[in-house]
């Protein structure tokens, strides 16, 4: 999408210049060139901006700015992942929104937070509305997820969620925050896989505090529970807070399905097999500081909410039945050998009865006038 803004630059620079101030995060480039200054409003249309994003993505040639519609690029040359996305100023209107416009670029105007749209392809697999339902499933187990809702464009519904590099000052105006995600800080590109869970608790116990370790933890039961295999080094983020000076624990973001027969994100304690017993939950456990009976608690929580609350939550965020009845057995059934242990290991163990019955114990008569062993004559 750079290319249709500014097809004349080739080198990181002139990149660094077009995106200019419409990045993630805190860092800005200057100056900016072509639309990288982010001072124009546009108001789109969201059906077809998505249907723009769709043929973007299936054209394997470069466009000329005169097949793009340019607000496309305007809102989303730099946010990255594999679904094609824009930057948006969504209104505070709740978790469902019916709007066929959205307003992009230039100051956040008042009354709207500034938000990331989720484009959901025309295949009808409920893409936005698989991933709204992993947003409340981890909201319910109680997991850190910014605000979200669901956009209808009146064709197809679209998942959105508040950017959290982005913070309100007192005075109504937004500024930005710096972000690092766990592959940035630990040098590790996420498609080596290198990574593993053990890296990212023991960096947000040292990064940030103990607090966090146990966030980590319930974020690493989730996936794990909940079949999310996306879990790679990019999918995880500290951001800075200039006025403590301090790291925390970005909001939980990118919680999708995609059940796998190993681990393909991070992996577990070194292995790539998905854990099957609760001992190997806890080593993880433990390798944040956390206690056996805190862990447990931590898993159970988890499980209890998405699993029991798999059919509310899918429900709730508008999910097809048959497609929320497949994906619930495919988890069911890849937690399946995981829930059964930790279920043994809950049960009372009761010492099984021997099978042999010990022999009455036989009462010596002794004759008349006998002490002891010795008999008088």
């Amino acid at each position: 999408m750079l290319k249709s803004e500014a097809p004349g630059v080739r080198t990181i620079v002139g990149k660094l210049a077009a995106i200019g101030e419409r990045g993630p995060g805190a860092i800005t480039f200057v100056p900016p060139i072509a639309k990288g200054a982010d001072t124009e409003s546009v108001t789109v249309n969201l059906a077809r901006l998505s249907d723009e994003a769709a043929k973007i993505v299936q054209t394997p040639t470069i466009l000329t700015p005169s097949k793009v519609d340019h607000a496309l690029a305007h809102g989303g040359s730099s946010l990255g992942g594999a679904r094609p996305k824009v930057s948006a100023h969504l209104p505070d209107s709740g978790e469902f929104l019916d709007l066929h416009e959205i307003r992009i670029g230039g100051p956040v105007p008042e009354g709207h937070h500034p938000s990331i749209v989720k484009f959901s392809p025309a295949d009808g697999e409920a893409t936005g509305q698989l991933e709204f339902l992993y947003w409340k499933l981890a909201k319910k187990a109680g997991i850190d997820v910014p605000r979200a809702c669901l956009i209808n464009d009146g064709a197809r519904s679209h998942f959105a969620v508040t950017r959290f590099d982005r913070i309100q000052k007192p005075d109504g105006t937004w500024t930005r925050r710096h972000v690092h995600t766990l592959s940035g800080l630990l040098h590790q590109r996420a498609s080596d896989g290198n990574l593993d869970y053990r890296d990212f608790i023991r960096a947000s116990r040292t990064l940030c505090d103990a607090s966090a370790a146990r966030e980590c933890f319930r974020r690493a039961v989730f996936n794990l529970v909940a079949g999310n295999r996306d879990d790679h080094g990019r999918n995880h983020a500290f951001r800075y807070d200039e006025k403590t000076r301090a790291w925390s624990l970005t909001p939980a973001y990118d919680l999708t399905p995609s059940v796998a027969n190993n681990l393909i994100g991070l992996s577990w304690m070194g292995s790539t097999v998905i854990p099957q017993r609760f001992a190997q939950v806890v080593q993880l456990a433990e390798a944040g500081g956390i206690e056996r009976k805190e862990a447990k608690a931590i898993y159970e929580s988890v499980e209890t909410a998405v699993l029991g609350g798999w059919k509310e939550a899918a429900k709730y965020a508008g999910v097809p039945s048959a497609i929320a009845t497949a994906w619930e057995k495919e988890i069911f059934s890849h937690t399946r050998a995981l829930r059964e242990d930790v279920a043994a290991a809950a049960r009372p163990k009761i010492r099984p009865a021997s099978d042999e019955t010990p022999a009455p114990r036989r009462r010596i008569k002794r004759a008349p006038g006998s002490q002891g062993s010795r008999m008088s004559l």
